[in-house]
């Protein structure tokens, strides 16, 4: 089986990808602070010797975790505003939704939580994740301003992005406490 999943391109799913699917859920569901490595271990039903093979801190799993959302939340958004138009309310709207959506919770909750952006690594990261979804949004804003009223200058372009980033995360805010049950019991 594993040499037929290989020769089709990817590679098999092992303990270090059940980790990081298991962070990535927990932190749009608690956040980074309110998960524990054992609430990991838990989720992806290992033991405790696999996450300290793949990973020396929760931190360095929270990064692995980061990473997988972010290129999967950009390229859902990119992708999401190619296949339609890009009018600037319409920009809004496609905001406010990814940031309902799982991968969109985490990083609101990563923004939210003051451990996350007191420190550098996983700060960093969140910050570029942010910066991703901005340049993404300002390249629709482009498309679209250039469609119906010609070229902007690049320093517009990124001022409306902004806002509407800005606008979509403020509403993410209000609405996290509506979010998925905060509940300590096991998903499976």
């Amino acid at each position: 089986m594993q040499a037929t999943v290989e020769k089709m391109g990817r590679r098999p799913y092992d303990s270090r990808d059940r980790l990081i699917a298991a962070m990535c859920h927990l932190m749009s569901e608690r956040g980074y602070t309110a998960t524990s490595p054992r609430m990991v271990l838990d989720r992806a039903e290992l033991g405790k010797g696999s996450l300290y093979h793949h990973f020396d801190t929760k931190q360095e799993l929270g990064l692995a975790a980061i990473e997988t959302m972010r290129a999967r939340h950009v390229r859902f958004l990119a992708k999401f505003l190619d296949d339609q138009p890009s009018a600037s309310d319409y920009l809004a709207h496609v905001l406010t939704v990814t940031f309902d959506k799982r991968d969109g919770q985490a990083l609101v909750r990563l923004l939210a939580d003051p451990t996350v952006t007191s420190g550098v690594g996983l700060s960093t990261g969140a910050t570029q994740w942010l910066e991703d979804i901005r340049a993404v949004a300002a390249g629709a804003v482009r498309t679209g301003e250039s469609q119906q009223h010609g070229p902007h200058s690049v320093t517009e372009l990124a001022s409306v992005a902004n806002a509407h980033v800005t606008t979509a995360l403020g509403e993410a805010l209000l609405g996290l406490s509506t979010w998925v049950p905060f509940t300590d019991a096991p998903h499976r």
